[in-house]
């Protein structure tokens, strides 16, 4: 809002009148208003009014799985000037003042990442993002049998759970058990071995 003062009528660059208008400049903008006095005597002036850029800044939404260190990609465009200070807000009462800030959440669950940036002209800009934080699987699985007589054969059965997706790769242990969902060997020495998954 541009006001003047000091004469009883006024007209600006636009034909508006009144002592005061509303402006919203794109850039840096000069503007004009004529005032009257009682008298009819007139005079003018000039406005000048000077936008600052404000910087843009962007974050990537992403999915982390339980106890992952999250690190958000982000990226800033301010050309005209440098970034001051950062604040990050993690969703989860977690902050942090980094440029290039990393966090580990406890809890599972979606969560909204906001990060403000102060820029050296006085200007800031905030944005928000999506996070998705995961909980770890449930790793399983099941024997056919746990001893007989050499040679032993035996199948392994997956029997693994994800709460919020499916389990797309697995890896057994020995490792000749290799990575399908259902193994099978076969023992032809006596003793005792330790199956994991």
């Amino acid at each position: 809002v541009l006001s003047v003062s000091g004469a009883s009528s006024y007209q600006w660059f636009d034909g508006s009148v009144g002592n005061s208008v509303t402006v919203t400049p794109i850039a840096g903008s000069l503007y004009t208003v004529q005032g009257t006095d009682a008298n009819g005597c007139t005079a003018s002036a000039m406005i000048a009014v000077s936008v600052k850029q404000v910087p843009v800044i962007s974050v990537e939404s992403d999915t982390v799985c339980a106890g992952s260190v999250f690190k958000p990609v982000h990226a800033v465009n301010f050309p005209s000037g440098s970034i001051s200070a950062y604040a990050w807000d993690f969703g989860d009462g977690a902050t942090s003042n980094s440029t290039d800030p990393s966090h580990v959440y406890t809890n599972s669950g979606s969560y909204l990442i906001s990060c403000t940036v102060n820029a050296s002209n006085g200007c800031n800009a905030t944005t928000i993002a999506s996070l998705l934080h995961l909980p770890p699987p449930a790793a399983s699985f099941s024997l056919s049998t746990t001893e007989g007589c050499v040679p032993m054969s035996i199948s392994l059965q997956d029997r693994s759970r994800a709460d919020s997706d499916r389990i797309v790769s697995l890896r057994w242990s020995p490792a000749y058990l290799g990575t399908v969902s259902n193994p099978a060997a076969t023992f032809s020495m006596p003793g005792s071995i330790t199956v994991g998954l």
